[in-house]
C-alpha cells in the first residue's frame, strides 16, 4: 500500500513539474525520463532512494544530451543523509531539488543555489 502512495505522489508531481516546465517526458532506450526539456532532463524521486536518480540520468543523457541534469526529491529524510546525497549529487554534476507541497502550492528549492520557486497550482496551465 505504502509504495503505491509513494508511485502516486511520485506521478501527481511529475505532471505538475511537466506543466511548471512545459516539459515531456522523453522516451529513450534506457528508459522514459520524467521530465525532459531542451535544457535539461530531471529524475523525481523520494528521498530515501536518491542513489537511484545518478545512474538513470546518466544513462539518459549518454543517449539524448542535455547540458544539465536535475533530481528532483520529495518526503522526509534525515538532515544529515540529505547533506550526504546533495555533496554526492553536486559531485556529479547533478543539481538536486527538493518539493515541499502545501496543498494549493509547492515550494521547489534548488538546494545548491539556495533559491525557492513557489508554484501555486493554480496558476500552472494544464
Amino acid at each position: 500500500m505504502l509504495n503505491k502512495l509513494v508511485a502516486n505522489r511520485e506521478i501527481y508531481y511529475q505532471n505538475i513539474l511537466l506543466r511548471y516546465y512545459k516539459a515531456k517526458p522523453l522516451r529513450v532506450r534506457h528508459g522514459l525520463t520524467d521530465v525532459t526539456t531542451p535544457q535539461f532532463h530531471g529524475e523525481l524521486k523520494q528521498w530515501r532512494k536518491w542513489d537511484d536518480v545518478v545512474g538513470q540520468l546518466y544513462k539518459y543523457n549518454h543517449v539524448a544530451p542535455r547540458p544539465e541534469l536535475r533530481a528532483y526529491f520529495f518526503g522526509d529524510y534525515k538532515y544529515e543523509c540529505k547533506v550526504f546525497a546533495t555533496t554526492v549529487l553536486a559531485n556529479a554534476n547533478i543539481k538536486p531539488f527538493d518539493i515541499s507541497d502545501y496543498g494549493d502550492y509547492l515550494i521547489i528549492e534548488d538546494i545548491l543555489a539556495g533559491k525557492a520557486h513557489y508554484v501555486g497550482l493554480d496558476k500552472i496551465e494544464t
